[in-house]
C-alpha cells in the first residue's frame, strides 16, 4: 500500500475492497497466491507473492491510465515492499 501510495500520490488504494460511494480513482490491490522458494537444500524461508492490481476510474481512460501507471511501477519489480 505504502509502496504504490507514495509513488503515485494517491490515497484510495485499499486491500481486497474499497469503501462503498468512494470517489474515483482508486486502487484495489489483493493477494492472490504465495510461492515458497525451494531450493536443492529445502524451503529458503523467501516467498513470491503474486498480487492481483485492479484499478477503477470514471470512464474506461481513466481506470486504463492508472493502470499503466501501476504497470509501469510494479512490473520488473524486485524487493520487498
Amino acid at each position: 500500500h505504502s509502496f504504490l501510495s507514495a509513488r503515485l500520490n494517491h490515497k484510495n488504494i485499499y486491500p481486497i475492497s474499497a469503501p462503498q460511494d468512494l470517489a474515483y480513482p482508486f486502487i484495489i490491490y489483493t493477494r492472490i497466491d504465495t510461492l515458497a522458494d525451494i531450493t536443492h537444500d529445502g524451503a529458503s524461508g523467501l516467498n513470491t507473492a503474486l498480487i492481483q492490481v485492479d484499478c477503477f476510474g470514471e470512464s474506461y481512460k481513466q481506470a486504463k491510465d492508472l493502470s499503466l501507471l501501476v504497470k509501469g511501477l510494479l512490473q520488473g519489480f524486485r524487493g520487498t515492499m
